[in-house]
């Protein structure tokens, strides 16, 4: 747990540079309340450390659709977007997951051996909000489709009860000289 700890807080910081740099170079756009994807993500994410393993798994490189069929299946699933990282990347990773009913991530993408000290930082989404997005945009993902309706989600946030809070979020880790 030490290690997804430590990546947790990388993640963070790695997360804060690069809103502010997109506030500084490309955000320049006053109407926007948030500064892209990580914008979104640094003022509505949270931590997610503890895990268990997939029920299922689905089509490597396909996150987003393999979390958004799942949610037909497993009733009880919170589908998550947000931001993956481990000790062997140093890159934020945008990623999508699930979570159970005890607000363990289920990550059913990426191969087990791959995903060992990863750390989740995201946003859990309500059922209807999941669905009426890809309806929407008959795209599956929420956020890296923030682009869509005139920036909409930029400038706006999110519609009332789009997001899902998770009891367990442990922001607590993350005190603000860690970031």
């Amino acid at each position: 747990m030490t290690r997804v700890l430590k990546n947790i807080q990388t993640l963070k910081k790695m997360l804060v540079l690069e809103t502010d740099i997109i506030r500084q170079v490309v955000n320049k756009n006053k109407s926007c309340l948030y500064a892209g994807y990580p914008g979104l993500i640094s003022e509505f994410g949270q931590p997610f450390l503890d895990k268990t393993k997939s029920p299922f798994m689905g089509t490597p490189r396909e996150c987003y659709k393999n979390c958004f069929e799942a949610l037909f299946c497993f009733k009880d699933f919170i589908y998550c977007e947000g931001y993956a990282c481990s000790d062997k990347t140093a890159v934020l990773t945008p990623h999508a997951w699930l979570l159970n009913r005890d607000f363990q991530v289920i990550e059913p993408t990426w191969d087990k051996k791959l995903t060992q000290n990863i750390a989740y930082f995201g946003i859990g989404f309500s059922r209807s909000y999941v669905f009426e997005s890809v309806n929407q945009n008959q795209e599956y993902g929420i956020l890296e489709n923030y682009y869509r309706n005139d920036f909409k989600l930029l400038r706006d946030g999110f519609p009332k009860d789009a997001l899902y809070f998770c009891p367990s979020s442990h922001k607590d880790i993350l005190s603000p000289e860690d970031v």
